[in-house]
């Protein structure tokens, strides 16, 4: 070792030479979350109402009930529910709505009363169909995709027929594979805890988008909350049929 280098080592010995530390101060940032809920969409109800239709259903002798308020003043007739589900006219409702009768009249929100051209029932399931003549009808679509549990839904039509006509009742979806013993046909049901009563048959059951998810077809009698629904898809092959069908008309 040199003589440079023990003054070096000397003088480092003397000043304590140690190693530097240098402190970084970090700083906590606090990050807060905000939930924010979206309301969905809704349609506009009134609007969607102007697709459902009043329908009076005649026989020369009536096989049903004489209930004044579905008969409205009219022996030999009685009165259910539907909409458009197609612009040229086609309206949808309860098989029994239109079983057994003889002519029909669909009456429009405006207050347009149509005699019907055709009708039709399905032969498994209690949905039917009604052929009117008019253009640009306001038609709903169907939502095919499926139903929820719990899903908000809406039923449209006439409780107890005309002199409470244009009704609207909500609920959510109760059931989603409900048999009803075959009583309405041969495929599920779907239940709802909406009210309905007789005259509302045959009205559309719709989502928030205002879609048709269902047709309203029966209840439990004195059972206002038990309203049994045929679904969306099953309906929408029928109507399918029945538009094919019109064709060879």
């Amino acid at each position: 070792m040199t003589r440079y280098s023990l003054i070096i080592l000397a003088l480092l010995t003397l000043v304590g030479c140690k190693p530097r530390v240098v402190e970084k101060k970090v700083e906590t940032v606090k990050v807060e979350t905000t939930l924010v809920y979206v309301q969905p969409e809704v349609a506009d109800m009134d609007k969607v109402m102007n697709s459902v239709v009043h329908i009076r259903a005649y026989v020369e002798e009536s096989q049903y009930g004489t209930e004044d308020y579905l008969y409205d003043g009219f022996q030999g007739a009685w009165q259910g529910s539907g909409c458009f589900i197609s612009e040229d006219g086609i309206v949808m409702t309860a098989g029994h709505v239109v079983d057994g009768a003889d002519r029909l009249e669909v009456t429009l929100r405006d207050g347009t009363v149509l005699e019907s051209v055709y009708f039709w029932r399905a032969d498994n399931m209690d949905v039917g169909f009604i052929k009117v003549d008019i253009e640009n009808a306001p038609a709903l679509k169907f939502d095919t995709d499926g139903i929820e549990l719990t899903e908000d839904v809406f039923i449209l039509g006439h409780p107890l027929g005309w002199m409470n006509g244009w009704t609207i009742s909500k609920g959510i979806i109760s059931n989603t594979a409900r048999d009803c013993d075959g009583f309405f046909g041969e495929h599920l049901m779907v239940q709802s805890d909406a009210a309905s009563y007789p005259g509302n048959s045959g009205g559309p059951v719709v989502d928030l988008n205002g879609n048709i998810v269902g047709v309203l077809v029966g209840g439990i009698g004195g059972q206002e909350c038990l309203s049994y629904i045929t679904p969306a898809w099953i309906a929408k092959e029928w109507s399918d049929v029945f538009s094919a069908w019109l064709e060879t008309r």
